[in-house]
């Protein structure tokens, strides 16, 4: 539905903007791929696992103490699952099994 704007050029409802303001046409946003989404969740989880790694390297030190605990955090957090639909309680439980083996 369009309307003509005070300079009569055609202007789109709100919702039709919504639409239109992706580079996507509005039949394609439901099939896009979210492969980049799960590629982003890899690299965040990664990198937590790196930091920790390295900060288990530099136990005992009060820093990588406090650095281990604030990654652990993470693993535990609601914000955690919600990314991978994960406990983080099991996921670092394996990651400390692999440590150990």
């Amino acid at each position: 539905m369009f309307w003509k704007n005070a300079e009569q050029y055609p202007d789109f409802t709100a919702a039709e903007a919504m639409l239109r303001a992706p580079a996507y046409p509005p039949e394609d946003l439901d099939s896009l791929d979210t492969g980049g989404c799960v590629r982003l969740v890899r690299a965040v989880i990664r990198q937590a696992l790196s930091d920790r790694s390295r900060a288990m390297r530099d136990l005992p030190s009060p820093a990588a103490k406090a650095k281990i605990r604030e990654i652990d955090s993470f693993f535990r957090s609601d914000y955690f699952h919600c990314l991978t639909a994960v406990s983080g309680e099991v996921f670092l439980d394996l990651v400390r099994k692999e440590a150990i083996g």
